[in-house]
């Protein structure tokens, strides 16, 4: 999913926001209706909050993701469907840059080195893994009544956070609390002119088989090859593939470009 001008596209919501961007990757499992509704509803949702309109975009995005999963538990209930997704959202308001996951899709900020050195791009990881072989995770699934078998919950799903699979959630699960969350680690980071290059969003069919390092490696040869970010996001298909994924395979690449205004510059995406 991706919408370079929000604000163009909402601009009843955004019309005296800062300049907005929005880049999501959801992986489904067990069935397409989860990830189909995410992609359609979440970024709404997220925009849709008065607490967006007022500044405070991490309430705004905890708070859609919880309105979000009820809604789409409701729907996969009533009509018997036991599939989900894991999601990892990118919101790009002015420099700021926020960022909202559950599960095991991932984003990473591609970043400059300081000085002269030969690596000269390295990685800052802003999603966070939820799965139950964390040991954090592991804990609050069992506070909550739920079992892990072989690192999967109820012997069956490999991840502790995600949107759907309502048979692990309350009260589907015959539970007061859900072993399965949807509560998002939500992270923010000013982004610098000189310092900050490239996003890279992808789900786990990638990271499976492509480390950190590899991925921004491969982003910036492709970008001094004057490569476009969708042709970023090829290559780094092609290496999850070479290494042996078997997985579906979903990423998002966007470049940081800074453009001289007149009176002010201003960050162009691709």
């Amino acid at each position: 999913m991706i919408i370079d001008n929000l604000n163009e596209d909402y601009s009843e919501i955004l019309s005296n926001s800062l300049p907005s961007s929005y880049y999501a990757v959801f992986d489904g499992h067990g069935g397409i209706k989860t990830a189909t509704l995410a992609e359609q509803r979440l970024h709404k949702y997220i925009l849709e909050e008065t607490d967006f309109v007022s500044g405070n975009v991490r309430a705004a995005m905890e708070k859609a993701f919880k309105r979000f999963d009820a809604e789409v538990l409701q729907i996969l209930s009533e009509n018997e469907l036991d599939d989900g997704s894991c999601a990892v959202c990118c919101l790009l308001v002015g420099r700021s840059l926020w960022t909202a996951n559950v599960g095991d899709s991932e984003a990473i900020l591609v970043t400059k080195k300081p000085g002269k050195t030969f690596q000269r791009y390295e990685f800052e990881v802003l999603s966070r893994l939820h799965r139950p072989s964390d040991e954090s995770e592991r804990k609050r699934v069992s506070d909550a009544g739920g079992r892990v078998h072989g690192d999967r919950i109820a012997g069956s799903l490999a991840v502790s956070r995600s949107f759907g699979d309502y048979e692990l959630k309350t009260p589907y699960n015959a539970s007061s609390f859900d072993w399965v969350s949807s509560a998002p680690h939500v992270h923010c980071i000013a982004i610098e002119e000189r310092k900050h290059k490239a996003l890279i969003l992808a789900c786990d069919g990638l990271w499976d088989k492509v480390s950190y390092q590899t991925a921004v490696d491969l982003v910036m040869r492709a970008r001094k090859l004057g490569k476009n970010p969708y042709e970023a996001s090829e290559m780094l298909a092609k290496a999850a593939l070479d290494n042996g994924s078997l997985d579906n395979i979903s990423i998002i690449v966007v470049y940081f470009r800074w453009v001289a205004g007149v009176h002010r510059k201003s960050l162009e995406f691709q």
